[in-house]
C-alpha cells in the first residue's frame, strides 16, 4: 500500500454498544483533549453520548503516523505521530444498515517534540576546609573522576524510550546505560554534550544539549589531601606529647608543618612546641649532669643542676631525685644548706624570666637566714618587673598605632619600650619601621617636588596626582593645601592614586594585612586578585622566601590555567567545525589545542580520526 494511501486510509469499525438513546449529533464531540507528542501514543475516542444507538464510525487519518489502530469495537483510535506536522483526524458516524453518514466530527493534532532534560546527578566532592577542620562539599564538578549525568523527557511519558548521547571530543565517555551517562575529564573545561530520545520504533521523541563545567583540577585535590593529613599529623603529635613521647611528637609536628606552613594554627602550635621541646631537653641534659654529681657526692652542685632542670621542665622524676639527694646531704649541714638551695633555685627562676617564682624562694630564704646579697637581688628584681611591665605596655600601644597607620608615634613607644627593656627583636622591627619611614617620607618629598613643577607649567591636572600620591606617601599640611586649591578648578577624573604598598614602602603590620587579603582571595579561588596582593606584600618584606616561594607556585598554577582554557577554546571551535563538516580546519584546531596544552582525550580522538600528533608533542 503506498504512503499516500497510508495516510488516508479508512477505517471501519465494529458496532457500539447499545446505548440508552440516541442524542443529536449536533452534540458529537472527541473526549479526549491532551497535548500530543512525537512518538507517544495518541488515543482519540467520541463522547458516547452524542452517537446513536444503531450507528458505526468510520475514521479517517492524514499526515505523518505510524501504528494506526483501533479499539473498544472501534469506538477508540490510537495513533503515533512521527514528526511535528498536522494531523487531520476525522471520525464519522454511519447507519449501521443503509450506511448514509448520520454526522462527522474533524480535530487537527499539532504534534510537539518533547523536551529533553540533562541533568547531574549530584556525589559531593569533599575537599579539606581549613577552617572548619573537615572536608566539605567543593560544590563543582572534578577532574580525573566519574560524573554522572542523566537524561529525562519532558514532560515524562509512558512509551517506550532510549537515549543517544553525544560529547566532544575532550570528553571521555566511561558508561552509558538507559538514561545515564558516565563522562570523565582529564583538564578543566566545559564539557558539551547532546542527547536525542528514540521510541521503540526508532522515532525522535526530543532532543536536548547541555555545558558541564569542570572546575576542580587534580591540584586542588593534591592540596586538599596534604592539608588535611597535616592536620592529622599535628593532632596524633599532640596526643604523642600529652603521653610524653616528646621526640617522636616533636618531628611529626615538624612534618605537619612542613605540609601546611600557611596553616597558622599549626604553625603557632610548633612554635610553641618547639619552645617546650628545647626546655625538655636542657631539662634531661641536667639531670644527666646531676646524676654524674651526686656519683662524685658533689651534692651542692647536684640540687643546684636538678632544681635548674625543674625549673626548666618539672618531672615527677625531677622531684624524687631532688628528694634524694637533699636526704644524702649532711645533716648538720641541713639549715645552712636548705638556705643556699633556696637561693639556688631562686636564681634559677631569675635566670630563667620566672621573676615571681625567683621572689616567692628568695623570700623562704630570707626566712632561714638574713642575707644582704638576697635583699639586693629582691630589689633588683621588683625594679626589673617594673621595667617589664611598663616595656610590654610601650610595645603594645606601639603595636596598636602601628595598625592603625600613625608610625611616629608607634616609632615613639616602641623606643620607649626599649628604654625600659632590652628586646633584640623589637629593635630590629623599630629600626626597620624608621627606615620605612624614612623612605616614605622621602617619596612624598619627591612626589611634592614634581607636583610643584607639573604645576608652574600648567599641568593641573598631573600635578594634582603627583600631589594626591604625595599625601599618600606621608600626610602633610602643605600637601592637602595645594590638593584643596587645585580641586577647586581641575574637573579631570582622578586616575587610580598609588599608596606605599603600590611601591613597595608599606610596614610589616601593610604586609600582614596583604597576605590576609590575599589569603580571602585564594579561598574564593580568585587566584589572579589573590596573586596582586601577595606581590604587594612580597614587595614590603622581600626576606619572606616563604611567601616568595607560595607566589611562585601560585603563578604557575595560574599558567598552566590560562594554558589550559586557551587549549578548552581552540577544542571548543575545534568541535564547531568538525560537526560542521569541516574537517580539515577542525583537526588544525585540535592541534593548536594540544600545543597550547596537553590534553588525553583530544589526542585519543585525534589518532582514532588517523591524525599524528607526534609532531605537536615535539613541538611542546
Amino acid at each position: 500500500m503506498s504512503l499516500k494511501k497510508r495516510l488516508h486510509i479508512l477505517l471501519c469499525a465494529a458496532s457500539l454498544l447499545a446505548l440508552a438513546c440516541s442524542p443529536a449529533l449536533s452534540a458529537l464531540r472527541f473526549l479526549n483533549e491532551r497535548e500530543a507528542h512525537v512518538g507517544e501514543e495518541y488515543t482519540l475516542s467520541p463522547d458516547p453520548a452524542s452517537i446513536p444507538t444503531d450507528a458505526v464510525i468510520e475514521w479517517s487519518v492524514s499526515s505523518n503516523v505510524k501504528s494506526v489502530l483501533l479499539r473498544a469495537g472501534g469506538y477508540e483510535c490510537a495513533l503515533t505521530p512521527v514528526d511535528t506536522s498536522p494531523i487531520q483526524v476525522t471520525a464519522t458516524v454511519r447507519d449501521k444498515t443503509s450506511g448514509s453518514s448520520m454526522g462527522s466530527i474533524t480535530k487537527t493534532i499539532v504534534p510537539s517534540e518533547f523536551g529533553v532534560e540533562i541533568s547531574i546527578v549530584p556525589e559531593p566532592v569533599l575537599l579539606w576546609n581549613p577552617f572548619e577542620r573537615k572536608e566539605t562539599d567543593a560544590g563543582a564538578l572534578p577532574t580525573g573522576r566519574p560524573i554522572h549525568i542523566r537524561a529525562k523527557l519532558k514532560p515524562s511519558s509512558k512509551e517506550d524510550h532510549t537515549f543517544a548521547w553525544t560529547v566532544d571530543a575532550a570528553t571521555a565517555v566511561l558508561s552509558q546505560d538507559a538514561q545515564d551517562l558516565f563522562i570523565q575529564r582529564s583538564e578543566t573545561g566545559d564539557s558539551e554534550l547532546s542527547v536525542k530520545a528514540f521510541n521503540a520504533g526508532g522515532v525522535l521523541m526530543g532532543k536536548g544539549e547541555s555545558v558541564i563545567t569542570v572546575a576542580l583540577s587534580r591540584s586542588t585535590f593534591a592540596d586538599s589531601a596534604r592539608s588535611k593529613q597535616a592536620w592529622q599529623d599535628w593532632q596524633k603529635a599532640q596526643a604523642l606529647w600529652k603521653e610524653k613521647k616528646y621526640t617522636e611528637a616533636f618531628e611529626l609536628a615538624n612534618g605537619a608543618q612542613a605540609a601546611a606552613p600557611r596553616d597558622s594554627e599549626i604553625t603557632g602550635g610548633v612554635k610553641s612546641m618547639a619552645s617546650n621541646y628545647a626546655r625538655y631537653l636542657r631539662g634531661e641534659e641536667l639531670r644527666r649532669k646531676a646524676g654524674e654529681q651526686r656519683a662524685q657526692k658533689l651534692y651542692d652542685e647536684a640540687l643546684k643542676s636538678c632544681r635548674v632542670a625543674q625549673v626548666v621542665w618539672p618531672t615527677p622524676e625531677g622531684t624524687q631525685m631532688i628528694q634524694e639527694t637533699e636526704k644524702e646531704a649532711d645533716a648538720d649541714r641541713v639549715l645552712r644548706q636548705k638556705a643556699k638551695w633556696l637561693m639556688d633555685t631562686a636564681s634559677a627562676y631569675d635566670q630563667e624570666g620566672l621573676f615571681d617564682e625567683a621572689l616567692d624562694y628568695y623570700a623562704q630564704t630570707l626566712a632561714l637566714v638574713s642575707s644582704d646579697a638576697v635583699e639586693k637581688r629582691v630589689e633588683r628584681i621588683k625594679n626589673r618587673l617594673a621595667l617589664i611591665a611598663d616595656a610590654d605596655r610601650y610595645a603594645a600601644e606601639g603595636a596598636a598605632l602601628e595598625r592603625k597607620g600613625q608610625l611616629e608615634e608607634a616609632i615613639n613607644q616602641y623606643s620607649a619600650s626599649l628604654t625600659s627593656n632590652s628586646d633584640p627583636a623589637l629593635r630590629q622591627h623599630l629600626h626597620e619601621l624608621q627606615s620605612v619611614v624614612s623612605r616614605r617620607q622621602k617619596q612624598a618629598a619627591r612626589l611634592y617636588d614634581e607636583g610643584m613643577k607639573l604645576e608652574r607649567k600648567g599641568s593641573n591636572a598631573e600635578a594634582l596626582q603627583k600631589y594626591r600620591e604625595s599625601q599618600r606617601m606621608w600626610e602633610s599640611v602643605g600637601t592637602q593645601d595645594r590638593i584643596e586649591e587645585l580641586e577647586k578648578t581641575v574637573t579631570t577624573p582622578s586616575a587610580p592614586v598609588r599608596g606605599p604598598e603600590d611601591v613597595g614602602l608599606g610596614t610589616q603590620a601593610d604586609a600582614a594585612q596583604l597576605i590576609r587579603q590575599g589569603d580571602t582571595l585564594y579561598l574564593q579561588r580568585r587566584l589572579d586578585e589573590a596573586a596582586a596582593f601577595y606581590r604587594k606584600a612580597l614587595a614590603m618584606s622581600p626576606a619572606n622566601d616563604s611567601l616568595r616561594a607560595w607566589i611562585k607556585s601560585l603563578e604557575a598554577v595560574l599558567r598552566d590555567q590560562k594554558a589550559a582554557k586557551t587549549a578548552n577554546d581552540l577544542f571548543r571551535a575545534g568541535n564547531t567545525l568538525f560537526r560542521a563538516g569541516k574537517i580539515q580546519e577542525a583537526m588544525a584546531k585540535y592541534k593548536a589545542g594540544l600545543a597550547a596544552h596537553p590534553n588525553a582525550e583530544v589526542e585519543a580522538f585525534l589518532k582514532k580520526q588517523g591524525v599524528s600528533v607526534e609532531a605537536n608533542k615535539t613541538a611542546q
